[in-house]
């Protein structure tokens, strides 16, 4: 089948047509809002689903029934997100929970709406793409048919919307104070007992994570998004309604990137604070260069994406084009890699899932067992954080971040979690700081909506 598409000249932001679409229901906004390279090309908007799956259970099956069902043959020159689901999908989705381990019933593991709709931002072509491939219907002319009555509404909502259509959100309620729900000791205390399994040799390294909450009022999740991009922007940001709990992501680590029968995944190791100074920031920048802790966190991930992409890649295909650079951003640095690989023949995107889902730079390793530790060190679920944001065309293609730099927000409540890998030489108190530097852009956001400013920047 074909897909529909209508091209408009755009030089613009793309948080200005979010803007105009952010009370639509399932909105999402798939943002490249920190453009350097050719995988930052593209920022995606959809909104008003055809159909929902949100389930506690089983999201790997429904995810690859929806797929099946809805399948495009054939790939769109245009964009690689012509139709598809958008969604996120929770920490522990994935298979590489230990079976025997029992789960928490009831929690929400993947929510994603099915898009037949979508805009395309093209940042280097200077373009908007509408595309629409007119499912559900299944006769062919009904289908062009609506595919083209879509296409017409989506363009009034973005270029042309009726200023009375949406109440203007206004971000009237007061936060109050953050509060840290594993404070110093317990962290402290925690930390000591990982430090603990690595010693006994029962891992290498764990993602030791802590939430912070907020409680206010009448909470636009959309503007707070607006003021988190402004502050901290990001290649790997977005927003998605996914219902009572709106996810509002600065994610600067792409997870599982797949174009065509090429994979892309890019961990993230090392972090050090923004300088006050561009002295400071030299001094901070040469000492992640020279840390030879950090170094060895990302080569251990490194080594276990490796590993998971090998279940499902092509013998002799996978490969580490670059390895530990380094990467700024508004409050921290970080070091990265890139690791490739090409799919085999006989495997599809939600078999790379499977065998990657969760990421290993937020788990540790070896993964099943860093999972166990996780689940009785930390003392709340953590939901869909370090999970990930993304899509699935039904072309094929396929793009996830990883949920790191989120706050999730609910009507009266915001929550975000941080977190490190802790190695053999890390201490407590150093991977504590390191927590609060990664708090930093979240915690700022959320204190100016307490002085109560409103601005977006938009």
């Amino acid at each position: 089948m074909s897909v529909i598409v209508k091209e408009y000249p755009f030089n613009d932001d793309p948080a200005v047509l979010f803007q105009r679409v952010a009370h639509r229901p399932g909105v999402f906004f798939l943002d490249s809002c920190l453009r350097r390279e050719s995988r930052d090309r593209y920022s995606f908007l959809g909104f008003d689903p055809f159909a929902w799956i949100d389930v506690t259970d089983e999201a790997s099956q429904r995810l690859r029934r929806a797929f099946s069902l809805w399948r495009v043959s054939t790939e769109c020159p245009v964009t690689p997100l012509p139709c598809g689901m958008v969604g996120v999908l929770a920490y522990d989705v994935g298979k590489a929970v230990d079976p025997g381990k029992k789960r928490i019933e009831g929690v929400v593991r993947a929510v994603a709406g099915c898009y037949d709709r979508v805009a395309t931002v093209d940042h280097l072509a200077r373009k908007v793409y509408l595309t629409s491939c007119g499912w559900p219907e299944q006769d062919a002319r009904l289908r062009e048919q609506r595919a083209r009555q879509r296409l017409d509404q989506m363009a009034r909502c973005l270029f042309d919307p009726d200023p009375g259509e949406a109440a203007e959100e206004v971000l009237d309620g007061f936060f109050g104070p953050i509060r840290e729900e594993m404070p110093l000791a317990a962290y402290l205390s925690r930390a000591r007992r990982a430090l603990g399994y690595i010693a006994r040799g029962e891992i290498y390294q764990v993602n030791l994570t802590r939430r912070f909450s907020a409680t206010g009022r009448n909470i636009s999740a959309s503007r707070l998004y607006h003021r988190l991009r402004a502050m901290s922007p990001a290649p790997f940001a977005g927003y998605f309604d996914a219902g009572s709990t709106k996810i509002v992501s600065s994610s600067p680590e792409g997870f599982l990137r797949l174009t065509g029968r090429r994979v892309e995944t890019y961990p993230m190791k090392g972090t050090r604070p923004r300088g006050r100074t561009p002295q400071e920031d030299i001094r901070l920048k040469e000492d992640l260069r020279r840390s030879r802790k950090d170094a060895a966190e990302l080569l251990m991930i490194t080594d276990l994406l490796r590993n998971d992409l090998g279940r499902v890649c092509a013998y002799g295909s996978i490969r580490v084009p670059e390895h530990r650079r380094l990467e700024e951003y508004a409050t921290v640095f970080q070091t990265t890699s890139r690791i490739e690989g090409r799919l085999a023949k006989d495997k599809d995107p939600l078999d790379l899932l499977d065998a990657c889902f969760p990421g290993g730079s937020i788990t540790g390793c070896p993964k099943i067992r860093a999972m166990d530790i996780i689940r009785e060190l930390e003392p709340v679920p953590r939901g869909f954080y370090t999970g990930s944001l993304g899509y699935l065309s039904f072309t094929g293609a396929m793009d996830w971040n990883i949920l790191i730099r989120t706050m999730m927000v609910q009507a009266d409540r915001v929550e975000f979690h941080v977190g490190g890998g802790i190695v053999a030489d890390s201490t407590p108190e150093g991977e504590y700081e390191e927590t609060l530097v990664k708090a930093e852009a979240m915690r700022r956001c959320l204190e100016a909506c307490r002085e109560g400013a409103v601005e977006t920047g938009i």
